[in-house]
């Protein structure tokens, strides 16, 4: 860890302190783990070990996306270009299913529970992000943020 016996000294004083227990015994010649400091040890290597589970399992969420997506399209849009971008989609990520739901209305994003809704049209004000995909007549779509 690149770092001197003294401060190394210092960090555990400072942590025995916090604990109200000493993990070390010094003497002048020699340095022994406590019953409480094997405890302590034994642990924060358990501990360790699950924060590294953890982020290899976020780290393959990301890798590897799998779940529901709910996206909202208009019908006439749906009909003559989503077909193919979601069997391309579901080819690439066959984790993932796709609950894509075909109607003219603008449905409440965040109070339905959609992850995407396409919308075509100007963009209204909205606490939602949007990123356009078109320049003719479908211009926007809309994501929610969770």
């Amino acid at each position: 860890m690149q770092l001197s016996p003294q401060l190394v000294s210092k960090y555990v004083a400072r942590l025995e302190e916090q604990l109200h227990t000493r993990l070390l015994n010094r003497t002048t010649r020699r340095v022994s783990v406590t019953e409480a400091g094997s405890q302590y040890f034994i642990h924060a290597q358990q501990i360790l070990l699950s924060i590294d589970e953890m982020a290899a399992r976020l780290g393959g969420l990301q890798q590897h996306p799998k779940g529901m997506l709910r996206i909202s399209a208009p019908v006439s849009f749906a009909l003559k270009h989503m077909a193919k971008l979601i069997t391309d989609f579901q080819v690439r990520y066959p984790s993932v299913t796709v609950d894509l739901q075909l109607s003219d209305r603008k449905v409440d994003i965040i109070e339905e529970g959609f992850d995407i809704a396409l919308r075509i049209g100007q963009l209204e004000s909205s606490s939602l992000i949007a990123y356009r995909q078109a320049n003719r007549a479908y211009s926007c779509g809309f994501m929610r943020i969770a």
